[in-house]
């Protein structure tokens, strides 16, 4: 938990320094957003354990006030766009956060891709302000000579509407496609063997559990041995998880931590299981022991 929490401050301190530093033009300042918004959005649904609508909503809210940051810079017509751009990439960090299975190596991995990213983004920023020094932001107040500044800033807001339609669209895709079970994830086992213990004779194996589904999705066991099969439930799991194993005839809670189920010699075939009321399946398969 705390790398987890560690990496979303991490990404999030970054970006109000490059925010408050403002060494940021347009450009730059949209890049970031988005970057930013992809990055936490990425790391939040993983943090939540796969929790989507809570997920999203944390990371609308912070996408909106990044985007915000920008408004006395600016002004409103940019602000507006950088907030739109970062639910953009919130739709997007959700979405590919929600294909990849939670692991330390690929929390690692989205801070240092951030850090790199932002990073190079600085000093592009910094030679840009050098060369061109920024416009000061129109403040969208009419000009009773000729009204045209007035007019750009409702064109603009005009455009940001459109723009603001589009995401919320593509966003709404890719949010009601995300499936938590369907396939394998990146970072999830497809198989895995039981460890067994001569002196015991006993063929253990554990599986994690949290809101992506079972890792490994499959144990491969020996039909002459006992089985001891450990679901290890994640904290941040739901309370009211239960497993259920039609073959097996089985129905019983999961708690957070270790749950040890131990089954006498069972016949070969495939068994499978799943947490009720979610869609995320597992399987065991028993081999006949070689002779």
């Amino acid at each position: 938990m705390a790398l987890q929490i560690g990496s979303l401050l991490l990404v999030l301190g970054a970006t109000v320094y490059l925010i408050i530093a403002g060494t940021a033009n347009r450009a730059i300042a949209l890049t970031l957003v988005f970057l930013a918004s992809v990055s936490l959005s990425f790391l939040l649904i993983e943090t939540l354990d796969y929790k989507l609508v809570l997920a999203a909503i944390a990371a609308g809210v912070v996408g909106t006030g990044l985007g915000l940051a920008f408004i006395r810079r600016y002004g409103g017509v940019t602000a507006v766009n950088t907030v739109i751009t970062g639910w953009l990439g919130a739709g997007i960090g959700l979405f590919a956060g929600s294909r990849f299975y939670i692991s330390d190596a690929v929390m690692i991995g989205v801070d240092l891709t951030f850090v790199v990213l932002a990073f190079l983004m600085q000093k592009v920023a910094e030679r840009y302000d050098r060369r061109v020094p920024e416009q000061a932001a129109p403040n969208g107040k009419f000009n009773a000579a000729t009204g045209k500044k007035a007019k750009r800033t409702s064109r603009g807001f005009s455009v940001s509407f459109m723009y603001a339609v589009l995401v919320v669209i593509a966003v709404s895709f890719m949010l009601t496609h995300v499936d938590h079970s369907s396939a394998d994830k990146i970072g999830q086992t497809s198989s895995a063997d039981a460890v067994y213990n001569a002196d015991e004779g006993i063929q253990t194996a554990t599986v994690e559990v949290n809101g992506a589904g079972f890792n490994p999705r499959n144990i491969n066991f020996q039909s002459d041995a006992m089985i001891k099969l450990v679901f290890h439930v994640s904290s941040l799991a739901s309370d009211d998880m239960m497993f259920v194993s039609e073959q097996l005839n089985l129905e019983a809670p999961l708690h957070k931590g270790d749950n040890i189920f131990m089954l006498k010699k069972a016949l070969p075939g495939v068994y499978g299981f799943t947490v009720q009321g979610t869609n995320v399946k597992g399987t065991f398969t028993v081999k006949a022991a070689s002779k």
